[in-house]
């Protein structure tokens, strides 16, 4: 019996020893896959609370946050923060991975408290404060994979511990940081639909975008706003079509361009497509100028196959008519004016109305 009693107290003992090796080797570096990134976080083994449940976060700063550069070197701090001002020990772990949940990048650390951990970066040795709500592993760094255009997610995890010894009393917090990448627009495209013109485009990717602005121009310089397309959520692969019922000139080219408008305000321009319609009984060859003043005379020159009555429309963006006059015009060439008699600003159109014909032309007084 004695001899069965020693070794229960040797096997205790051994149990005891290797608990405080193990929680000591985790207090200097953590094991590995529980940043979230594959659905495990700490919390799984420091279970006193619940994930995210002390009132604080933790946070990254320095990290690319809309698309990256090949092969550039990151510098990035780390901050855990605790609702309460009684931690003592600091860890954290963070990982970086691709749409595939393949690692991407690599993690250097110059802190004497933070380390490679396979494809994580971790604490090493974890920090020891006085009670306090925070603190900031800072001298960490992440190198961009060489190859672009990949969707990347950082995921970390903080430990903000009571610096008791065991792995009890700690909380742990999550979050997660995705550069979202620039829309991808694979084409942009216009055809004539009867006698509206269809625009197309198809995108690759739109992580980071918020909306298209479609824009028309009738010497391919100067380009108005048409209307605004919303981009369809995250998608990696998306078509979009608008058609343009009031195409403004035919006989004539006119332009159209794209605005894509990322979510933190930045933009960028697609390339430019022109097309012609076909020209009808009544052409508006030109209206001119098309900036003026209120109060200002504006001219156009248009081309009729027979003598007719042609009435002009202002109206502003909303389709509100301001002012209606009626001209005659005669068969062959016209050069008739008109006076944009309003007190409004803004873009507005000239609606060129006839028995064959209702055409838009926009206009902008200031």
């Amino acid at each position: 019996m004695k001899k069965l009693y020693t070794l229960l107290v040797l096997i205790t003992g051994c149990l005891l020893l290797q608990s405080s090796v193990k929680r000591l080797a985790y207090s200097s570096q953590p094991p590995q896959g529980n940043t979230g990134a594959e659905g495990f976080t700490c919390v799984d083994c420091h279970n006193s609370f619940g994930l995210n449940s002390g009132g604080g976060n933790v946070i990254v700063s320095g990290l690319p946050a809309s698309d990256y550069v090949p092969g550039k070197k990151y510098d990035f701090a780390l901050t855990i923060t605790h609702g309460v001002a009684d931690r003592k020990r600091w860890g954290f772990s963070i990982k970086a991975v691709d749409g595939a949940g393949n690692s991407t990048g690599a993690f250097t650390s110059t802190n004497a408290n933070a380390k490679q951990n396979g494809e994580e970066l971790s604490h090493s040795s974890a920090v020891i404060t006085g009670a306090t709500n925070t603190f900031t592993y800072n001298n960490l760094h992440w190198t961009a994979p060489s190859t672009a255009g990949q969707q990347i997610s950082f995921y970390f995890v903080g430990n903000a511990a009571d610096h008791s010894g065991t792995n009890q009393g700690d909380y742990i917090y999550s979050n997660v940081a995705t550069i979202a990448l620039p829309l991808t627009l694979k084409d942009f495209t216009a055809t004539t639909l009867n006698d509206a013109v269809l625009l197309n485009w198809n995108t690759a990717q739109a992580v980071n975008s918020s909306f298209f602005t479609v824009q028309k121009s009738v010497d391919g310089q100067r380009f108005i706003d048409v209307t605004n397309v919303s981009v369809s959520g995250n998608a990696t692969a998306a078509q979009y079509s608008y058609s343009d019922a009031n195409p403004s000139y035919f006989g004539r080219s006119i332009f159209y361009r794209l605005k894509i408008v990322d979510k933190d305000g930045k933009f960028a321009y697609s390339k430019v497509v022109s097309i012609l319609l076909k020209a009808k009984d009544v052409q508006i060859v030109n209206v001119y100028p098309n900036i003026l003043k209120a109060g200002g005379t504006a001219r156009a020159k248009i081309i009729s196959d027979k003598d007719q009555a042609l009435r002009i429309l202002l109206m502003d963006a909303s389709g509100r008519i301001i002012q209606s006059t009626t001209q005659l015009i005669t068969s062959g060439n016209n050069n008739i004016q008109f006076t944009v008699n309003t007190t409004a600003t803004g873009m507005m159109y000239a609606r060129f109305v006839s028995s064959t014909v209702s055409q838009n032309i926009p206009i902008i007084v200031n």
